[in-house]
This record gives structure tokens, sequence and C-alpha cells, in this order.
């Protein structure tokens, strides 16, 4: 468990090594409701730092979605990068995309290429527990070992496991290539209307 000044902020479920755990303890001490992202150029930078990362856009603060957006990014601060950007910034950053109502980007992260998911419904910006749905439906390859394999063989999602040389960067990039192509045809599957199930991706040596 991890507690900041009596309070209980967590209980880390990862691979026990030195550097994962420091990674959990560091995105606890990030701001509950994310890091302010005042241009274009830390935006981008954020979007391609430690990940998942997770940006709110437009969001103005006294709204419903504001309250949804900052009660996620204070539960969830552990697991994703959090950051905010105002409309105006977030269109200079991705000029391709429309911010005319508030967002939710999700991304990969960790120097993978900046091209987010996006969530602009209104009821999964103002509900938190939707919110939360959502961003946890956005899958990426995580490792598992005898030390966690218990947090997703516990889970009802099927779970689909990669067994790699984690040594072989070639092998490892392709595990997580073929997630992403998985993770695209489920989302267009369940958006045309079909009853697709999430799914655990792991890794394991």
């Amino acid at each position: 468990w991890a507690f900041d000044r009596g309070e209980r902020l967590g209980e880390y479920q990862g691979v026990v090594s030195a550097a994962k755990i420091l990674k959990y303890l560091t995105m606890l001490r990030r701001p509950a409701a994310g890091q302010v992202l005042a241009s274009a150029a830390e935006v981008e930078a954020f979007a391609e730092g430690p990940g998942p990362v997770v940006i709110g856009c437009g969001i103005a603060q006294g709204t419903s979605a504001a309250a949804a957006f900052n009660a996620t990014a204070h539960d969830t601060r552990a697991f994703y990068n959090v950051g905010a950007a105002t409309a105006e910034v977030c269109s200079s950053a991705f000029p391709s995309m429309s911010f005319r109502r508030p967002a939710v980007l999700w991304f990969r992260g960790d120097g993978a290429s900046p091209s987010p998911r996006a969530a602009v419904d209104a009821r999964i910006i103002e509900d938190a527990r939707a919110m939360k749905r959502w961003l946890a439906s956005n899958k990426v390859l995580q490792e598992m070992t005898p030390d966690n394999s218990h947090v997703f063989l516990d889970s009802p999602e099927p779970l689909a496991i990669f067994l790699v040389n984690p040594r072989r960067q070639s092998a490892m990039s392709l595990a997580d290539t073929l997630v992403g192509e998985v993770e695209g045809l489920v989302a267009s599957r369940r958006a045309a209307g079909g009853a697709m199930r999430d799914f655990q991706f792991v890794w394991s040596d």
C-alpha cells in the first residue's frame, strides 16, 4: 500500500521491480487534477511521455465535466499520466480534430506516436464512473509475472497472453502492434453494433 500523511493512496499490483515501483510512486505524487499544459508543444511532449497518457481538452472548471475529470484524475493518477489543456491549445496541437465540445484524449505514451483516442460523449465526459470505464477499455500490453498474475486471472475479461523473449525488441514491438490491431477491430465491430467484450492483453517471459 502507498500512504501520504495518513491517506491511503492505493495498492501497487504491478510487477515487483524497483523501476516499476518507483514509477508507480512517482505517478502518485503528480497533481491530483492533472498537470496543466499551456502550449501545443507541452501537449505533444506530454502525449509522448510515460504512459498511458490522458489529456482533458476544453473542460471548464465549475462544470459537471470538470468534476468528473478531476475525480477520475485523482482516483487513477497511479495508472495514467493526466494533463489538462484549453480547447485552443488542444486544437493547435491536433489541428485535424475538433474541440468545440469538451474532450478526453487517451494516448499510448512511452514514445509512441501521439495518435489519440477521443471521448466527447457527455455520458462519458460528465460521469466519473463512465470515464473510468472508457479509459480502461483502451488497452496496452502489460507484463504478467508470478507477482501480479492474480490481478489478470481474477478478472472476468478474457485474457490473451503473448509469450515473448523481452530481449528481442522486434518480438515485443510485434506483440504491441498486434494488440493495437486487435483493439481496432474490436472497437470497429462494437461501433457497428456488435456485442464485443473487452480483452486483457499481457506478455510474459
